[in-house]
C-alpha cells in the first residue's frame, strides 16, 4: 500500500497551483526505517523540481538535481522513491516518456519507483477524493495501482493509496489555497535562479 503524509500532499498541489499554467515535477521522499513494512510505501516528503516543459524533458536536469537530493537524503536518513507531475492541462493526463524514463530508473536503483500523476480535473473536487493516478514502476513499465475509486480513509483495506488524514488534510488545504500560501513554494528551477531560495527539506504547512 502506498500512503502520502498531509503536508506532502498539501505541498504537491501547492506546487502546481502557483504555475497552474505550466506542467509541473518534483521528487517523492520516503523516511529510512529498518523497522517499516516492506509492503507499506509512505511519502513522508517531496521536493519540488520543475515548472517547465523545457526542464522536465532534458535528463541533465535530473542528473544536477538528483545529485544535490541524494546528498541531502543521505545525510537525513531519506531517500528517494519516485516522482510525481502534473501536466498543464485538464485534457491531457498521458505521462510524458521523460517522466516513465525517471521513475524507471528510480526503481531500478532504490527497488522502488512511484508516479503520482496529478488529474487536473480532479483537483475541481479536492475536498471528496484525491487527486492522484498512482503508477508503480514493474519491469520498466508503469502500470496503474489506483485511480477514480480510491479510498481515502486510513481503516481501509481495499484501497492502495491513502491520504492520511484525509478528511483535515483537505480542510488544511482549501485554507491554504485561500491565504496564497502557494507563493512559499520554491522547486529546483526557482533555487538555479536564485539560491537563497530553498527547495530541500520538507514543508510544514
Amino acid at each position: 500500500m502506498i500512503s502520502i503524509t498531509p503536508d506532502a500532499y498539501c505541498h504537491i498541489i501547492l506546487h502546481s497551483r502557483k504555475h497552474f499554467m505550466e506542467p509541473v515535477t518534483g521528487v517523492l521522499i520516503q523516511n529510512e526505517n529498518k523497522d517499516q513494512d516492506i509492503n507499506n510505501t509512505v511519502v513522508n516528503e517531496i521536493i519540488p523540481l520543475f515548472h517547465n516543459f523545457s526542464s522536465y524533458t532534458l535528463s541533465i536536469n535530473y542528473d544536477i538535481a538528483f545529485a544535490i537530493i541524494n546528498v541531502y537524503c543521505e545525510k537525513n536518513g531519506k531517500k528517494i522513491i519516485g516522482l510525481y507531475h502534473g501536466n498543464e492541462n485538464q485534457i491531457n493526463n498521458a505521462i510524458p516518456s521523460s517522466i516513465e524514463s525517471v521513475v524507471n530508473s528510480i526503481n531500478s536503483v532504490n527497488k522502488k519507483g512511484i508516479l503520482l500523476l496529478l488529474n487536473n480535473k480532479k483537483l475541481e473536487n479536492f475536498e471528496e477524493k484525491s487527486v492522484f493516478d498512482v503508477y508503480e514502476s514493474v519491469q520498466l513499465k508503469l502500470i496503474k495501482v489506483s485511480s477514480d475509486n480510491l479510498i481515502a480513509e486510513e481503516n481501509s483495506n481495499e484501497s492502495q493509496f491513502i491520504v492520511e488524514n484525509f478528511e483535515t488534510t483537505t480542510k488544511k488545504l482549501k485554507e491554504l489555497l485561500e491565504n496564497n500560501r502557494f507563493e512559499e513554494i520554491f522547486d529546483f528551477e526557482d533555487h538555479l535562479l536564485n539560491p537563497e531560495k530553498n527547495f530541500l527539506g520538507g514543508k510544514t504547512f
